[in-house]
C-alpha cells in the first residue's frame, strides 16, 4: 500500500510522463508562423520627437483595467500591488508613483531600452495547459510593466 507522503510524487511523475506525450502530439503547426512579406517597423530615431506620450491619467486607467487576480510575471510584480499603490488610501505617494510610471511608460513606448535590457522586460514565457479536450492553451507569462505600455499605448 502506497503511504500518503508518496502519493504526490507518484502523482508528479504519471504527469511528468503523460504530458511530453501530449505535446509531442501537437505538431508546430498549430503555432502561426509569421509572414514571409512581414514588415517591421523601423526603431524609433532618439533625435525625433517621442512618437507615443500618454498621461497619468491614462495609465491610471489602464492599471485598474487588470483584471482581479492577475498573475505575476518573472519580476514578481503583480498587477494588484500597482493597484493597491495608486489607491487613494496611499496618498500623496500614489500621485508621485503615478508620475514615476507615466515617465517610464512613455520611455519604454517611445523604444529607448537599452537593447541589453529588452528580452527581460519585453519577452515572455510561453506555457502550455492541457485542455480537457486534449488539445494545448498557450498562456504567456510576460512583466507587468510590459502589460502596461501595451494597455496604455
Amino acid at each position: 500500500m502506497t503511504s500518503i507522503s508518496k502519493a504526490p510524487f507518484k502523482l508528479y511523475l504519471a504527469i511528468a510522463y503523460l504530458i511530453p506525450q501530449r505535446i509531442s502530439q501537437h505538431p508546430s503547426t498549430k503555432t502561426p508562423q509569421a509572414p514571409d512579406d512581414l514588415k517591421l517597423l523601423p526603431p524609433p530615431d532618439a533625435n525625433n520627437s517621442p512618437i507615443c506620450f500618454s498621461t497619468a491619467h491614462i495609465h491610471a486607467a489602464a492599471i485598474s483595467s487588470f483584471p482581479h487576480g492577475s498573475g505575476a510575471g518573472p519580476d514578481g510584480l503583480r498587477p494588484q500591488h500597482l493597484k493597491d499603490c495608486i489607491s487613494i488610501t496611499a496618498g500623496d505617494a500614489s500621485t508621485s508613483l503615478l508620475t514615476s510610471l507615466t515617465e517610464l511608460v512613455n520611455y519604454l513606448a517611445n523604444g529607448h531600452l537599452p537593447t541589453d535590457l529588452r528580452p527581460f522586460l519585453y519577452g515572455a514565457q510561453l506555457h502550455g495547459l492541457c485542455k480537457s479536450n486534449g488539445d494545448l492553451r498557450p498562456i504567456t507569462v510576460g512583466c507587468t510593466y510590459r502589460h502596461l505600455v501595451a494597455k496604455s499605448a
